[in-house]
């Protein structure tokens, strides 16, 4: 699907009430609760937890398929998005403008002018931004080979691609990368890893930077800040927060920004994640021995992977039937894999709640986004688990 503007908020948590649990005989209320505790505990269950739920449950549970839209032709339920509330979007700027401060007053300043500009462009005429571009995570994508560099050409596709779909677009750009010479911080089998090779930009790359300058496409983070900050920032700032290009996966950053499930709701509605074919090398592809490569955008889900409870039947439905509580529960495939990537599964579920603790990275460093830009898509359940229950 295209890559469309966030939703507007929400703050529902998708498994309902303590308040919900009241309906039914008293064994369907026992169940509904446990369900509801489940939901709370954790994000979804394994196989092995799902096939021994639908034995339990016998002919009232079965895996089931989700459409991209969110639909379950088995309940007729569309399941919900769960962008950040309005406080825990307050809750980050604040843990933001918290870390650029410890590397002093001048990037926390920075940071809140970059904040207050981005929220006037959204209060502006015709609307706001509506995605913006990592440039490092995505110019460093591929560029794992000898001769790799920082691609602004990879930007650029990205940037002609968001523009194609009808965003609105700002590349958040280092300084550095802005100067005649520019760091290259591109990595591979037998490179020097404390050597930091320098690039001379070329002079159709230089174009390329004043095209977005001319478009006011392009933002210049300040001068040695982590150019995370903004890209995180813009997506927790105005009523209509964009999309965000980037494979980051967050983890260079000793940020205790939000707790567990926050944080992967924030990551899940905020990211689009992208991948190229192949590398882009200029040389290459000039003396016509390799093509330009493919770009793949991959938008946010539009719902949650999370356990969500919903409400249906009733004398209103065409044709009515008896109400019904539905319980749709994700299951993963490989919980060790999910686990690994900050998915609280029901076999980790004594973890749920807590703050994330990323291992630390200077500001101004080149962090392991920026070194390797690793692809990686967020992951996700393999089938889900519909409990249908009398209401």
């Amino acid at each position: 699907g295209a890559l469309a503007p966030p939703l507007p908020d929400g703050s529902g948590s998708g498994y309902g009430s303590e308040s919900g649990s009241e309906a039914g005989s008293p064994a369907t209320r026992r169940v509904v609760k446990a369900l509801q505790g489940l939901a709370k505990a954790c994000l979804g269950v394994s196989k092995s937890s799902a096939d021994a739920l639908v034995a339990a449950f016998s002919s009232r549970a079965n895996i089931v398929s989700i459409e991209p839209s969110g639909y379950c032709e088995a309940s007729g339920v569309t399941l919900q998005r769960f962008p950040l509330s309005p406080s825990e979007r307050a809750t980050v700027r604040e843990g933001l403008l918290t870390a650029a401060g410890l590397y002093g007053e001048t990037q926390a300043r920075k940071l809140q002018e970059f904040h207050d500009y981005f929220l006037a462009l959204s209060e502006g005429p015709g609307g706001g931004v509506t995605a913006v571009v990592d440039a490092p995570n995505v110019a460093y994508a591929r560029q794992n080979f000898e001769g790799g560099q920082f691609s602004y050409h990879q930007v650029d596709l990205v940037v002609r691609s968001l523009v194609e779909m009808g965003h609105k677009v700002l590349v958040l750009m280092p300084g550095k990368y802005m100067q005649t010479t520019v760091p290259n911080h591109a990595r591979w089998n037998g490179a020097d890893r404390k050597t930091v090779l320098q690039h001379e930009v070329t002079p159709d790359e230089r174009a390329l930077l004043e095209k977005w300058e001319a478009a006011g496409q392009m933002f210049a983070t300040a001068q040695g800040a982590n150019d995370d900050w903004y890209w995180m920032m813009s997506t927790v700032t105005g009523e209509a927060p964009p999309l965000a290009v980037s494979n980051d996966e967050m983890r260079d950053h000793r940020l205790a920004l939000l707790a567990t499930r926050p944080f992967i709701r924030w990551k899940a509605t905020s990211l689009a994640r992208f991948s190229f074919d192949h590398q882009y090398d200029a040389a290459a592809i000039a003396d016509g021995s390799l093509a330009a490569p493919s770009l793949s955008l991959s938008p946010p889900r539009n719902f949650g992977v999370e356990v969500q409870m919903s409400d249906i039947g009733g004398p209103r439905d065409a044709p009515p039937h008896a109400p019904e509580r539905v319980f749709h529960i994700p299951v993963f495939a490989a919980c060790e894999q999910e686990a690994a990537r900050g998915r609280t599964l029901a076999s980790a579920a004594s973890t749920s709640g807590t703050n994330m603790d990323f291992p630390g990275a200077g500001a101004g460093a080149p962090s392991d986004a920026e070194w390797e830009a690793q692809e990686a898509p967020e992951p996700h359940a393999s089938s889900w688990l519909c409990v249908r229950l009398p209401a």
